[in-house]
């Protein structure tokens, strides 16, 4: 009489490789939201910056009742959303499309 084992479902397995190649991956993705999360807020510092050295203290970073949508892990990594901004005198055109690149979910005002 043979005995027969019991058939056992078995559970997806992956190697050591694959979750190396995962965890690379998702460290890419990581690194690449806070670089631009970094970018958001030099460009804030700047523009800051030159309010202050123009002597407008006028420099407005508006948020409303409801404030603007950025996607969740963002608020995780520090990141916070901003409805309206107002340049300074001296910012280009340039700087406007960077300030619209960077600040999607705002208004931006020369």
């Amino acid at each position: 009489m043979s005995e027969e084992k019991p058939n056992r479902r078995r559970w997806y397995q992956f190697g050591l490789g694959t979750m190396l190649l995962a965890v690379t991956v998702f460290a890419a993705l990581l690194g690449w939201e806070l670089d631009y999360i970094r970018e958001r807020k030099e460009f804030l510092a700047w523009v800051e910056s030159t309010c202050a050295a123009e002597g407008n203290h006028s420099f407005t970073i508006d948020t409303l009742a409801v404030p603007a949508e950025i996607p969740v892990w963002r608020h995780w990594m520090g990141d916070k959303p901003a409805d309206a901004i107002t340049l300074p005198f001296v910012a280009t055109k340039a700087d406007a499309d960077k300030a619209r690149t960077l600040f999607p979910e705002a208004k931006v005002e020369r």
